[in-house]
Order: C-alpha cells, then sequence, then structure tokens
C-alpha cells in the first residue's frame, strides 16, 4: 500500500499541499523565496514530474524582476535548504527543469507539527519562594502561627483561592503563599470559578511547565489541525486553500482558543465568504 501511494519522482498523495505548508511556516526564508518556490510548485505535472518555468515566466507572473527570481532559485537549491534540485538545460527548450525534494518539505512539516506538539519548555523555577530560615535545619516559614498554602509539587493544595481571600501583614511572598490578592487587582470582574480552574490546572502540573495561554494556544491549535486532516482527502485542499488565505489559519485557531470548535467553524465561513466573492467576481465579468 505504501508503494502505491508514492507515484512517480517520489511524489505521495499530498505533497504538494504539504510543501505548501512547508514554505508557509518555513524560517529563514524571505518573502521572496517563499513565493518563487511556491510559483514553481504550481507548475509541477503530477503524471509526467515535469516543473520547467522559465526565468522570464515566474518574474512576469510573481511582479519580480529576473535577479530576484534567479536569486531565489539559486537560494532553495543551494546546500542550505536544497528544496529543489535544478538541471540548468533539463527542461522544455533548454529552460532550467526543477525537481522538488518532497522528503525535505515532509520533513519541515513534521519539525513543526513535532514542535506543536512540545511548545511548552520545561518548568522554569519558580519566581519566588516561601522565605525559610537560616538555620539549615528547618524546612518550614520561618513566620510563626501563620496559616499558609501548601506549595510543595509532590503534595499540592487543590483548594481553589477566592477573590476575597486577602493575606495576613507581614507576609513576603504572596505567590508562593498562594493568596488572592494577585488575582483581585489584575482580574478584578472574572468569573471566580474560571480563575479557580486556571489555577488548579496549574498546580497539578497540567500544562507541563509552561503558561497557561501557550497550552491553550497548543491544544487550539491540535484540534484545529485534527479536524482538518479529517477532511476529504486528508484536508490536503483545504490545507491548500489555507495556504493561499493569509491569517485565516491563525484567526481559527484564536477562535478555537475561545470556544471549542468554534476555529473549524470559522474556516468554513471564511471559505464559504470567498467562494461567494469569487462567484460574484465572475459574474460581472461579461
Amino acid at each position: 500500500m505504501a508503494e502505491q501511494a508514492r507515484g512517480k519522482n517520489g511524489i505521495q498523495k499530498h505533497d504538494i499541499a504539504i510543501a505548501q505548508k512547508a514554505l508557509n511556516i518555513a524560517a529563514g526564508l524571505s518573502s521572496a523565496d517563499k513565493a518563487v518556490a511556491s510559483a514553481i510548485l504550481d507548475h509541477y505535472n503530477r503524471a509526467t514530474g515535469q516543473c520547467d518555468p522559465s526565468l522570464g515566466r515566474l518574474a512576469t507572473l510573481l511582479g519580480f524582476d529576473e535577479k530576484t527570481v534567479r536569486r531565489a532559485t539559486e537560494f532553495l537549491c543551494s546546500e542550505k535548504w536544497q528544496l529543489f534540485k535544478k538541471d540548468s538545460h533539463g527542461g522544455r527548450s533548454f529552460r532550467a527543469s526543477y525537481s522538488p525534494q518532497w522528503a525535505k518539505f515532509r520533513a519541515i512539516v513534521a519539525d513543526w507539527d513535532q514542535r506543536m506538539r512540545s511548545i511548552c519548555e520545561p518548568q522554569m523555577k519558580r519566581r519566588a519562594r516561601t522565605k525559610l530560615s537560616a538555620d539549615p535545619g528547618r524546612k518550614c516559614p520561618d513566620t510563626q502561627d501563620k496559616n499558609v498554602q501548601q506549595t510543595n509539587l509532590s503534595n499540592p493544595s487543590y483548594k481553589p483561592i477566592s477573590l476575597n481571600e486577602t493575606p495576613e501583614q507581614g507576609t513576603d511572598d504572596q505567590e508562593a503563599q498562594g493568596v488572592g490578592t494577585l488575582f483581585n487587582g489584575l482580574l478584578k470582574g472574572k468569573d471566580e470559578r474560571a480563575v479557580n480552574r486556571n489555577f488548579l490546572s496549574k498546580e497539578r502540573g497540567e500544562t507541563a511547565g509552561c503558561s497557561h495561554r501557550e497550552a491553550g494556544l497548543a491544544n487550539a491549535s491540535d484540534r484545529v489541525n485534527d479536524w482538518i486532516n479529517r477532511l476529504d482527502d486528508n484536508g490536503a485542499s483545504t490545507w491548500a486553500w489555507l495556504a493561499d488565505a493569509d491569517g485565516v489559519l491563525d484567526a481559527a485557531i484564536q477562535a478555537e482558543m475561545r470556544k471549542r470548535g468554534a476555529g473549524s467553524q470559522f474556516i468554513l465561513s471564511a471559505m464559504r465568504s470567498y467562494r461567494l466573492n469569487h462567484s460574484a467576481e465572475r459574474g460581472h465579468v461579461h
């Protein structure tokens, strides 16, 4: 089955869509490099493997001068990137012929997906800890008769923090004490249950040491990606459309962070609007 999925020149079913995604997320490529690479991919003939657009054609299509296109192709074929192999006289009319290196594009996307899953950095040291006695034999706060919230990671307290809870006078470390005044000023008016839920998630290690927003962003992105990949043709047509729809994927992930399922609805709505506008434009051309 794996051999059947692989076509001529090593191309697989969704490699063109994957390559377009790789160009969008690749760090180190300029906008001109990405535009030239995308235009070359658009000339690839899946049936024959032919891909030989001339410099003049690429320059005209993109609105660049030929020097810019030539520099971009040399960079894309360089040892650093190796996204294409170039045969200077291998195409029709002795034009340059380009062979996309599909494995390289797949590797870029695989690396991106891995980083999306492991976006959280290793847990950083707490910015502040409960002040301890100078006596090395003591491991408790030096302030006597104070009821403080447990902060030991091996035995944390899961008691929700009340927004109305205030610390006793003389406390040196509000974060380690788990008091609520930090939330009173910054989150005044927020739903108390939501604040408690977020705090408990961090205390239980559910965010793997990263910020709540970073964890939410990673989870929302995974949900949107999974939804696209479950579509017909494994989402290849949707990925291809998103590659040309600037900002739609990012906006969908932000919507998914706010409400589960909103990311897919955002993409569907954007695609419907695009089709309606495109149909209206074609209807006026007569």
